[in-house]
């Protein structure tokens, strides 16, 4: 009875106690929250965040951050919609082409931050600057519609009756899952996070693992890019910035230590579920846009304070360690 009582209290973390209180609570506010038809909408809202925050998870993870991503997805954006219009690209080529800027603007974080020794914040806010300065000047300052609907199917089509963003967040979660808990890459992240010093006398390469795990950021920020642009169906450098402090805090109200070498996939899922919700339900009420950010502010650090003191303290019971 004990074990099982400490197993319920594993699962029931704050942010999902806090997620689980929000949907009751905007369900009985508005009619339309809780339909699947919004279930569909919310899910296909929170793809890009989940990707590009799994991405800032592994960073995070090494005691790390990225605040390029943002950024980067716009200039990918950006890119790839003027090569589809302008270059008469193929839109498959196009996304490819522009997922691959987008890892090497993580490649370059990677270096100037493990090789030059820079603190994180310094390569990663200068690279913030450039995409967007690139991707403004690409789109000349303005908004590019027009694209072919292949593109939008991966936004908007389904498969076997499910949304296809859902089949690629579910997809990439179940490889990273497994990528951080069962292969020795997962285990050198998970390393270098706890103790650097220590992970680079047992043999790991520390500098070129770091590099790495920041190339790997700048590839979900491309491919959340991509989905981006299938949603919103046009290019624009600035409507991506915001998501770079969206992921950080989806990452950490999750359970992901900023000091690093704890947490996961998993709990940045979380993360993603609670934000997604609120915005949502705030906006299903018509709370207006600016208090919406109150609510928001105030609904993360509720999540991160009940996750870090924890949220069931009177049962006595240790929290066992999860993904």
């Amino acid at each position: 009875m004990e074990r099982l009582a400490a197993r319920i209290a594993s699962l029931l973390s704050g942010p999902i106690v806090i997620t689980l209180v929000m949907i009751l609570l905007f369900s009985f506010l508005s009619e339309g929250f809780f339909s699947a038809s919004n279930a569909v909408n919310i899910i296909r809202q929170a793809s890009v965040l989940a990707l590009v925050s799994f991405g800032q998870t592994f960073v995070i993870l090494l005691a790390g951050i990225d605040l390029s991503v943002g950024a980067v997805m716009g200039l990918t954006s950006c890119v790839t919609a003027q090569l589809m219009l302008a270059g008469h690209v193929h839109p498959v080529l196009a996304a490819l082409i522009g997922i691959a800027i987008a890892a090497l603007c993580g490649l370059i974080n990677g270096i100037v931050h493990s090789f030059l020794g820079l603190n994180p914040f310094v390569p990663t806010f200068g690279m913030w600057g450039m995409a967007l300065g690139a991707a403004l000047i690409i789109t000349e300052e303005r908004v590019i519609t027009g694209f072919p609907g292949t593109l939008r199917y991966l936004h908007d089509g389904e498969v076997l009756g499910l949304p296809a963003p859902l089949l690629l967040v579910v997809a990439a979660f179940f490889f990273l899952h497994i990528v951080l808990r069962a292969t020795p890459a997962g285990v050198a992240t998970y390393a270098i996070g706890g103790n650097e010093g220590a992970a680079r006398l047992s043999g790991i390469r520390v500098r070129l693992h770091k590099t790495a795990i920041y190339t790997f950021s700048g590839l979900m920020a491309g491919i959340a890019g991509i989905l981006f642009l299938a949603r919103s169906n046009a290019a624009q450098a600035i409507d991506t910035i915001g998501y770079e402090f969206d992921s950080i805090a989806a990452v950490v109200v999750g359970g992901t230590s900023l000091m690093g070498g704890r947490g996961g996939v998993t709990r940045t899922l979380v993360g993603v579920a609670l934000i997604a919700t609120l915005r949502n339900g705030l906006n299903m009420v018509g709370v207006n846009l600016y208090l919406q950010l109150v609510f928001i502010g105030l609904g993360l650090i509720l999540a991160y304070v009940s996750e870090n003191r924890r949220l069931l303290p009177l049962l006595g019971l240790r929290r066992a360690k999860e993904a």
